[in-house]
């Protein structure tokens, strides 16, 4: 009884110092404007677009992108990590410094996204602040693949919103156990490219 008390003290105050002190930040950009999410969902114009990460130091992130709702729609409502079934996957290895401007799609595993050094990182463009250890990382998004079927889709075609859930974690006491650290669920919403 004692340990599930416990337990339940530090992972509220896990959510709570997250929430003072969280371990990054996700913005989007796009047309040289910064647009910051607003109840878990951003407009974006069929445009191609950049998602900034601002990590308060080095890190990796988990990354879950689909047109499918389900783990965005767990991950809005708080449910545990254990049933966000897609977490318990290895994420999916991609190039470094994003070369071919994309955003993997996929049902299945998440992307592992991570700024080590200058050399060996998951994004474009990166800006370090020496003296507080922060690193701003940019990946820009010009088309979206889904690696199963290596299906392209061009941002300016998309006609779907896109689910994402980006999450820490850190190793619980063995290697299948995970402790959250954040999370945060973004829908991307498409206008016309020409909106106003």
């Amino acid at each position: 009884m004692n340990i599930l008390i416990l337990a339940s003290l530090l992972s509220l105050f896990t959510l709570s110092n997250s929430e003072e002190n969280p371990a990054y930040k996700v913005f989007f950009h796009q047309e040289d404007k910064k647009i910051e999410v607003v109840d878990h969902e951003v407009t974006l114009k069929k445009k191609p677009f950049v998602i900034e990460i601002e990590m308060s130091k080095k890190m990796g992130i988990f990354i879950h992108t689909s047109f499918k709702a389900k783990t965005y729609k767990m991950a809005v409502k708080n449910e545990h990590i254990g049933k966000l079934q897609v977490f318990n996957e290895k994420g999916m290895v991609e190039e470094k410094h994003n070369p071919d401007k994309t955003l993997l799609i996929n049902d299945d595993a998440p992307s592992y996204w991570f700024y080590s050094s200058e050399d060996n990182n998951r994004f474009d463009k990166t800006i370090k602040d020496e003296y507080s250890h922060q690193v701003n990382c940019f990946r820009t998004v010009k088309t979206m693949i889904k690696p199963n079927s290596n299906e392209i889709i061009e941002v300016e075609e998309a006609f779907e919103p896109v689910y994402m859930v980006f999450m820490v974690t850190e190793v619980g006491n063995n290697s299948v156990d995970k402790i959250e650290v954040q999370r945060e669920a973004v829908k991307i919403n498409w206008i016309d490219k020409n909106a106003n």
